[in-house]
């Protein structure tokens, strides 16, 4: 017993030995200004860190199933009936099946892509169609 109580005080010293020489040590790059300094020599230029580019965001080319995974069994309807459209340049809206609705909310496994004056642009995961206003 007496063995491993002077085992883990050693361990202990030595760990608080090496915490405190990590603390006091400065690093390399500290070490290499100092030597710079010392000697007249131009300072290194300090850590240069590459920003990221910003992301342009990418269509997936990634198909729809063509159902959803959450339903029990239950054929979701034909494509939507467009009732009306309700047109402004900032956000469009549309009513769908008695369901008012602005560019990429879903209606079925149908998604809005564009609402514009004339129409309504909608995807099923495969390919995009457009709905006109029933004359």
């Amino acid at each position: 017993m007496d063995k491993k109580l002077i085992l883990m005080i050693g361990v202990a010293v030595l760990a608080v030995a090496s915490l405190i020489y990590g603390i006091v040590t400065p690093s390399k790059v500290r070490r290499e200004i100092q030597a710079a300094s010392k000697s007249g020599s131009p300072a290194p230029p300090p850590l240069q860190i590459p920003m990221p580019l910003e992301r342009q965001a990418q269509r997936t080319s990634f198909a729809d199933w063509d159902r959803n995974p959450f339903s029990l069994g239950e054929t979701e309807s034909e494509k939507p009936t467009l009732k009306g459209i309700a047109w402004d340049e900032l956000s469009p809206q549309a009513i769908l099946n008695d369901q008012i609705v602005q560019v990429g909310d879903r209606i079925g496994k149908y998604k809005v892509v564009t609402i514009h004056s004339r129409g309504v642009v909608l995807n099923d995961g495969t390919k995009d169609f457009e709905l006109r206003p029933e004359a």
